[in-house]
């Protein structure tokens, strides 16, 4: 499977979901979902019809596939003799969840679910130092462990740490590959997003290429959104409309057809998309922004453009375009200082 994309380093006035495509894919694997990146305004100069898309940072979370991974991770081996692993906590807090998972592991022989599990705990706590440690655990019993890795990339890219995700998931890769095996689709989907927030394009387009063709819903979301990144609208149009027919419960994929849509010149079915992604996952912040970009350049109305930029604000203080500014300083600085990070 090939895809043509990154041959041009133009980048989109969209905020892309490549986040959150990555969370589409990898909550395959974890059931944790990842989120992809936002839109951005068109140059001054530019018509509407040049809107394109951003880089990436917000997604997925398809979490049916997840859950049969950890089924077979949890129950693959044999319980400890009076420890039962599929008992239902006693405590069903975080917290308490997290405790007992602790204890299990303290007592059960070393493997790598239950230090993922720990790890998928502390990160619902956000406590990410926490949730790196039992994923280094976890990797160190078993280096290609999946649902581990799938958390790694995501927690990696939300932090901008590529290159680190990328020398785990090669490292996974070319263990997998003297097996005469290769990664999970997921994760290579996940490692061509990696690389090309990296700056590296080329070796994206190797990654997505070594999808095999019957797994092409994995590629097609991560495609789809580095495509609408480069401003590739081709490429781009068919790929995420495909994506979002394979994952129409997908905010990242809803998202971003909404931004080849806007692209296209058709703002209504835009902004159905966009209203579907926020939805599926109001937490996800790039519909918010696109919508902002939408109503500003695209319909002239401000008053619903700085409704949805102060909505935006809300979840994210990114704003790569400076709608903050083209919006009104004074009111969108009040925003920021009371937004999250």
């Amino acid at each position: 499977m090939t895809h043509d994309f990154g041959r041009s380093r133009r980048v989109s006035p969209f905020h892309v979901g490549l986040a959150g495509t990555l969370a589409i894919m990898l909550a395959g694997l974890t059931g944790c979902g990842y989120n992809l990146p936002l839109l951005a305004r068109p140059a001054a100069t530019a018509a509407p019809q040049a809107v394109a898309t951003r880089r990436a940072k917000e997604s997925h979370k398809d979490a049916e596939p997840t859950a049969k991974a950890e089924t077979r991770s949890r129950h693959g081996k044999a319980g400890h003799a009076g420890v039962p692993r599929n008992e239902p906590p006693h405590d069903t807090s975080l917290r308490g969840q997290l405790a007992e998972a602790r204890e299990r592991t303290a007592l059960l022989p070393p493997d790598s679910y239950w230090p993922y599990h720990i790890a998928t705990l502390c990160v619902a706590l956000d406590s990410i130092d926490a949730a790196q440690v039992a994923l280094n655990q976890s990797l160190a019993h078993d280096p290609g462990y999946a649902p581990a890795l799938a958390l790694v990339s995501k927690l990696d890219y939300a932090a901008g740490r590529y290159d680190d995700a990328i020398a785990v998931l090669e490292t996974a890769r070319m263990a997998a590959q003297r097996n005469s095996k290769d990664l999970a689709p997921e994760l290579l989907a996940g490692l061509a997003l990696h690389y090309d927030a990296a700056g590296r394009p080329a070796d994206a387009r190797e990654a997505l290429a070594s999808v095999p063709a019957s797994e092409h819903k994995a590629a097609d979301a991560a495609a789809a959104a580095i495509a609408l990144r480069h401003a590739d609208r081709v490429a781009g149009a068919g790929l995420a409309e495909a994506a979002v027919h394979d994952s129409p419960n997908s905010a990242a994929c809803q998202n971003n057809a909404g931004i080849a849509r806007l692209q296209a010149g058709d703002v209504k079915a835009a902004r159905m998309a966009f209203h579907k992604a926020i939805a599926l996952d109001p937490r996800l912040a790039g519909p918010y922004y696109n919508l902002a970009i939408l109503e500003k350049y695209y319909t002239m109305d401000d008053a619903a453009a700085l409704s949805w930029f102060a909505q935006y604000r809300a979840l994210s203080n990114d704003d790569p375009d400076g709608l903050a500014q083209v919006l009104g300083h004074g009111e969108q600085k009040d925003l920021a200082e009371g937004s999250k990070p």
